[in-house]
């Protein structure tokens, strides 16, 4: 809202120029510092009607113009009469905040898309570029000083910044100091002036509202090398709109489709990316059909940098023909994941098809030079250059990877070809400049000198062949062996029939019930694998070698890979009835009757067996009896836990070390020992020494619990 016209007649020319130019000092404060003026005023307009008091108004100049600007009584009241209201005399405040608000900007401007706003260029408004302006004798006599002070810090060289930083006046940097501070400083820099001098300097760079000297404007004028702020060039707007250049064809005949493809795929297995998440982002359809744009931005977003004519060929060999300008992303991500998997067709349909090896997706370095092609000359003369570098480094024993590695800071392997010249330099391998380009031309590609496969091709290490397959076959070798000798078997296939019939009339199961599930065909055979799976689920608890002798003994005659199932299950299931009784009206049949308290005989001999454990057990009664020795307290040592078990070889290192008895021992009389207090322990086969002592104290008629 504009003053009324009958007020604005009341001021003279040049009251009104002093009003506006009251105004736009507000402004450019409000615009430097930020400063919403209608906060000011808000609090004493409570109906939100735009209007308050006189008294209200300049309180509300006050707030905004206390910290950034100094303004007079008069230059406040004639404001405030210029915005008063005719009828009551109140100030119609909202005016004036409006215009402030408004400042190098157009109210409405979203009603106005075509409007020029013109803002001030940078520097124009810093408080560095408003100095104070002195009479045109004041002027004239302040440059003079200006140059005086100028030419003393240029030939003495002088960084005056510094000495007015230490003295600065608040506790970051506000670029003001006391006139006295300003005074020193000079002082302390030599640059002495007259007081008069002095005064015109303090006049000149004073602050109007603080009083306080800006040394960062001294500084500016008085050194040309230090530089405070800078101003920007007023440039109008300008209202010509930019000419659209068309764009020109692109120029596609050097770019390799091959080779583009090769290159996304080692980038996409080398650094692990998937590209089918980026562009399902863009097609929440899955209609495997997106855009060209859609299609660079989505390999952009994986960081898959690709030139115009690259895009261009790219989106051409997978465009969509149904949809003009889009790109079959799907098509694209199925080939570049071949890397990771076999996509067509999928690994579930051919479980049998390994994946290619991801060896062969690596690309050769862009840039490098194929030494298949180079000339006879090129290749005597590289290698002329290395020979001469290798007996160098042979005859002064030098360390030349390090040289390299401290140009190469990120680990790349590559240098510059400047830098390559300068490790040779240090490493004082001179050649000539034939020599440098062959060699350069070797080992340079795109990314830089390959200083790696430099120092590989002077060293020549000699190639260790590969011993981790040999070294995996013979632990595997080793650990059948070891495990042949350690596992404990039983051998005999009629002690593993009463065994697991055994198990049977402890837990009754019907066994044919679990095998029967494998003959899809009810052919009453089964595969050797699903066999073994039966017996695991009946819960028979068998070492491998004894499931080989149950495999070989019902093996079926038509199919030797077959088990004939049946015969097995009617083999155990005697345990519970008698088959074809009533074809046996005379026999009589006796079920297994087995219990806790007569269980199975798990470790019983043979008649060979058993005389030779007789004969082992006498020649040891023999020897304990004269002296009573103790037997049990050396294998309590070794039962940590009382199990009343020791391993083999702890049981063999009692008898021969602690008891002395191992030359009465063979080792065939230790394996039938074996067999015979043989107990199972945590899974694991142990020597029950509790009979084995108690036995040889029976046969040397010795009662080793009386004194």
């Amino acid at each position: 809202m504009a003053p009324n016209s009958e007020i604005s007649l009341i001021f003279s020319k040049d009251t009104l120029d002093s009003v506006l130019k009251t105004i736009e000092d507000i402004q450019i404060s409000c615009y430097k510092h930020g400063i919403r003026t209608h906060d000011c005023f808000r609090d004493h307009d409570k109906l939100r009607a735009g209007i308050c008091t006189s008294y209200e108004f300049k309180a509300g100049i006050d707030r905004i113009t206390s910290k950034v600007l100094d303004l007079s009584t008069k230059q406040v009241n004639d404001l405030t009469l210029f915005y008063t209201v005719e009828d009551d005399g109140r100030v119609h405040y909202k005016a004036f905040c409006d215009l402030v608000e408004n400042t190098f900007n157009i109210p409405e401007l979203e009603k106005k898309p075509t409007a020029i706003v013109f803002r001030p260029p940078r520097g124009t408004l810093s408080r560095y570029q408003h100095l104070n302006t002195l009479s045109p004798s004041d002027e004239d006599r302040l440059a003079q000083v200006m140059m005086e002070i100028s030419n003393r810090v240029q030939d003495r060289r002088l960084q005056i910044f510094p000495f007015f930083k230490d003295f600065d006046r608040g506790k970051c940097f506000s670029g003001n100091v006391t006139k006295s501070q300003f005074g020193r400083i000079l002082h302390i820099l030599g640059l002495n002036v007259l007081p008069e001098d002095l005064r015109l300097l303090c006049l000149k760079f004073e602050e109007k509202h603080k009083g306080d000297i800006n040394y960062a404007a001294f500084c500016q004028a008085a050194d040309y090398l230090y530089k405070s702020y800078r101003v920007e060039e007023c440039k109008p707007p300008s209202s010509e709109v930019p000419k659209i250049f068309s764009e020109q064809p692109l120029d596609t005949s050097g770019v390799n489709l091959e080779e583009i493809l090769a290159r996304i795929r080692e980038f996409c297995m080398v650094y692990s990316i998937r590209l089918r998440e980026a562009f399902q982002d863009y097609d929440p359809l899955r209609s495997y059909s997106i855009t060209n744009n859609q299609f660079r931005r989505a390999l952009g977003d994986r960081r898959v940098s690709l030139s115009n004519e690259d895009m261009e060929v790219l989106c051409r060999f997978f465009a969509d023909p149904k949809h003009p300008g889009n790109t079959r992303w799907k098509d694209f991500t199925d080939y570049v994941d071949e890397v990771f998997t076999q996509v067509r067709p999928s690994m579930e349909r051919t479980p049998t098809q390994f994946p290619t090896s991801k060896e062969n997706f690596y690309m050769p370095t862009k840039g490098r030079m194929d030494w298949a092609t180079a000339t006879q000359e090129h290749r005597e003369i590289v290698e002329r250059v290395l020979q001469r570098f290798r007996d160098y480094i042979s005859q002064r024993r030098l360390l030349i990877k390090p040289t390299f590695e401290s140009f190469d800071r990120l680990n790349r392997r590559h240098v510059t070809r400047a830098q390559f010249k300068q490790c040779l330099t240090i490493l004082n391998l001179a050649a000539t400049d034939e020599e440098m380009g062959a060699v350069e031309a070797k080992f340079s590609n795109d990314q830089g000198f390959n200083y790696a496969a430099f120092i590989e091709a002077l060293e020549q290490p000699e190639k260790e062949p590969r011993k981790y397959e040999e070294r995996m076959k013979e632990l595997k070798h080793v650990n059948t062996l070891r495990a042949k000798l350690e596992l404990e078997y039983e051998d005999d296939i009629d002690r593993l029939i009463a065994r697991l019939k055994c198990n049977l009339c402890k837990k009754p199961v019907r066994v044919v019930d679990f095998l029967k599930d494998f003959d899809v065909h009810n052919r009453n055979v089964i595969s050797k694998i699903n066999f073994f799976r039966g017996l695991e689920i009946c819960g028979f608890k068998l070492v491998q070698p004894e499931k080989e002798i149950i495999f070989q003994y019902y093996t079926s005659e038509s199919d030797p890979e077959m088990v004939d199932y049946r015969r097995f299950a009617m083999d155990l299931d005697t345990v519970f009835e008698v088959h074809h009784l009533e074809q046996k009206l005379t026999s009589d049949p006796r079920l297994c009757q087995a219990s806790q308290s007569q269980p199975f005989d798990e470790n019983l001999l043979t008649n060979d067996q058993q005389a030779t454990l007789e004969l082992c057990q006498r020649r040891l009664a023999r020897r304990v009896l004269p002296t009573r020795m103790q037997l049990f307290p050396p294998f309590q040592d070794f039962d940590r836990t009382n199990s009343g078990a020791v391993s083999r070889d702890q049981f063999k290192r009692v008898l021969k070390e602690q008891l002395g008895l191992g030359g009465l021992v063979s080792e065939r009389d230790y394996s039938v020992l074996f067999r015979k207090y043989a107990k199972q322990v945590g899974g694991k086969i142990m020597v029950n020494y509790h009979p084995f002592c108690n036995e040889i104290y029976r046969l040397a008629h010795i009662d080793f619990e009386k004194p």
